[in-house]
Formats: C-alpha cells, sequence, structure tokens
C-alpha cells in the first residue's frame, strides 16, 4: 500500500508539472508568434475581404437550387448567433454590398477572387508560423487547397448552417418540450457545435504539418468556449457601457465589429497554439528533463 500510495502521488505530480509546462508553452508561443499582432492584421485583411469572400460564396450557392433560397435566411442566422447585436445593422449593408457585386465584369470578379485568396493565405501563413512549420506545401497544390476552400467551403458551411437553421424553425413551429432531450440539447446548442466542429477542421487541415485529431478538438474546445464568454461579455459590455454611441454616433457599428473581429481571431489564434503545444508538448518534456538532467553528467564523467 505504502508503494502504491507514493506512485500515485509521483503520477499526480508528474501531471501538474506536465500542465505547468503545456501553459508555460503555450503562452510562450502566443506570445513568440505575436498572435495578437496577427489578430490585428487579419481584422484587417478580412474587413477588406469581407464583401468578396461573402460574394464569391453566394456565387457558388447560386448553382446549387436547394441553397438559393435560404441564402439570406443563412446569413441572418449566422449574424444572430456570432456577431454582437450592435453590428446587426451591418447585415443589411453587407447584403446590399453582396448584391452590388454581382453586376461586376469579369475583371472585378478576378479582383474579388484574388482579395480572397489573399485572406486564406494570410490565415494559411499565420496557422503555419503557429505550428512552426518548417517546409510549407508547394505552390500548385496551395492553390488547390484554395480553390478547394473557395468552391466546397460555403456549401459545407451553409449546408451546416442550413440544417441549424430548419432545426430552430421546427422548434418555434412545435412546443420546446418536442424537442426535450439529447435532441432538444443539441438543437440549444447548435451554433457552439457548428463553431467548434470548424474550428476543429481548421486546427487539422491548414497546417502543413501532421495534427491529431484529438489535439485539433481539444484546441477547438478551448476556442469555442472562449468565443461563446467573448460573445456574452462582448455583449454585456455593449449593454451597460454604451459610451461608444456617444463618442462615434452612426458609425458606432463599425469599431464595434472590428474589435469584434479583433478579439475573435485572438481566440481562434489562442485554440491555434493550444493545438500547437499539444503537438509539441512530448518533445517539449524530453527537453526539460534532458535539461534537468544534464547538471550531473559532468560528475558521473
Amino acid at each position: 500500500m505504502p508503494d502504491h500510495s507514493v506512485s500515485e502521488i509521483e503520477a499526480t505530480f508528474k501531471r501538474i508539472d506536465a500542465l505547468r509546462a503545456f501553459a508555460r508553452l503555450s503562452w510562450q508561443r502566443f506570445a513568440e508568434i505575436g498572435c495578437m499582432r496577427m489578430a490585428a492584421s487579419l481584422s484587417y485583411t478580412s474587413l477588406l475581404a469581407l464583401v468578396p469572400v461573402a460574394a464569391i460564396c453566394f456565387a457558388i450557392l447560386a448553382v446549387f437550387p436547394m441553397f438559393e433560397e435560404m441564402r439570406y435566411e443563412v446569413l441572418i442566422y449566422m449574424v444572430d448567433n456570432f456577431v454582437p447585436e450592435t453590428s446587426y445593422a451591418l447585415t443589411d449593408q453587407l447584403i446590399g454590398f453582396i448584391n452590388n457585386a454581382r453586376g461586376m465584369t469579369e475583371f472585378g470578379i478576378i479582383g474579388l477572387a484574388v482579395v480572397a485568396i489573399m485572406l486564406i493565405n494570410t490565415i494559411f501563413s499565420g496557422f503555419n508560423a503557429i505550428f512552426k512549420v518548417i517546409r510549407r506545401r508547394p505552390v500548385w497544390k496551395r492553390v488547390l487547397i484554395y480553390l478547394g476552400v473557395l468552391i466546397l467551403g460555403p456549401v459545407v458551411v451553409v449546408g451546416s448552417f442550413s440544417l441549424a437553421t430548419y432545426i430552430m424553425a421546427l422548434t418555434r413551429v412545435y412546443e420546446v418540450d418536442a424537442f426535450s432531450g439529447l435532441f432538444g440539447r443539441l438543437a440549444r446548442l447548435g451554433p457552439a457545435l457548428i463553431v467548434m466542429i470548424g474550428f476543429a477542421f481548421a486546427y487539422k487541415m491548414i497546417p502543413s504539418r501532421p495534427v491529431r485529431w484529438s489535439y485539433a478538438f481539444i484546441g477547438a474546445l478551448v476556442a469555442g468556449l472562449l468565443f461563446s464568454g467573448l460573445r456574452w461579455g462582448f455583449g454585456l459590455y455593449l449593454v451597460y457601457f454604451p459610451t461608444y454611441k456617444a463618442i462615434y454616433g452612426t458609425l458606432s457599428a463599425l469599431p464595434v465589429f472590428l474589435t469584434w473581429m479583433y478579439l475573435s481571431w485572438a481566440v481562434i489564434l489562442l485554440g491555434a497554439v493550444v493545438t500547437a503545444a499539444l503537438c509539441d508538448l512530448k518533445g517539449h518534456l524530453m527537453q526539460l528533463t534532458e535539461a534537468k538532467a544534464s547538471p550531473s553528467a559532468p560528475s558521473s564523467a
């Protein structure tokens, strides 16, 4: 019994040491890469690419008749669940921009595609920096992946949100009690689950290095929980501290949306850092063990 108790205590201390090393490694990686600066860059690029990406996505979805009538409903659903309430005014403007983009010429469409690809390339470069990728994918493979994201991404995303929209519509038609139990919980947690699954796929597929699904889902869980908490806290701030309206007036939606986008990218990058730290934790622990054992090496010689 004493030996068994000692072994359990030692195992507990090892887990605590591993958890400390993981937290330290994650923080060092987050600060070393400059993730807050990267979030600012991605926010600026996202703002420029928001309309082009949305216009291209809607143009691709126009090929599928099943999504034709649900496109704007899905957009409104996404804004309702993932954007602060003050930014709802941007939804109508975004829809107007998308409709204006339909009348563009071939050169204009090419320009939109270039801006969208620039955003995707910025995201991929940031993730590869976080995961310390030494050898990037060949150019031709990157181009194929970017095109795949542009073409298949909207179909998958809108298909997922269409399912969630359909479920929420059923909950309004029928009584909530009809959706109690597991199905009811899934219906209420639909937006959060979609976000976490999307994060997991991003953490798994974007880096140019092998990533375990378990690590990707842990990072997605961290990012998803922080994202939900961020939206809740940000909403409280906008309701109880509306000083931004007195400063910006009718333009208040724009700085709020930019701040929200910046904080959201910071959370997404933090989830990527957690995933990358899990991938490198074993090697990091081995380095720490070797560093602790190295002072005794000269004496043994």
